[in-house]
């Protein structure tokens, strides 16, 4: 996943971040930073920082998203949804975020 990924010059090479959130609340359910470039393999990455993040692991007040940030040229990201919609609000899918590492 953070081999050379490219879309008009914006999202070329590896990724400086990921980080998971919540949509529109970034600021006030706070993210879930699990991985800086150089940092290792992403995927074990999310499981170990998702441990220690309880509140992702109940209902969520809006989807979850994992971020993909780029520093340069600018400031950019690219968001990918990994939760559905249930009775009693969103939870997390393990399902789209393994989608979402392999790629798919």
């Amino acid at each position: 996943l953070t081999e050379k990924m490219s879309a008009g010059g914006l999202f070329e090479g590896e990724p400086d971040m990921m980080e998971m959130g919540i949509f529109n609340l970034w600021d006030s359910f706070g993210p879930l930073r699990f991985w800086e470039c150089g940092g290792g393999e992403c995927r074990e990455a999310f499981y170990k920082g998702l441990s220690g993040a309880g509140r992702f692991k109940s209902f969520l007040p809006a989807p979850a998203v994992i971020e993909i940030g780029f520093f340069s040229p600018v400031v950019h990201w690219l968001g990918y949804p990994v939760s559905r919609q249930t009775g009693e609000g969103h939870a997390l899918s393990f399902d789209a975020v393994e989608e979402f590492f392999e790629g798919k």
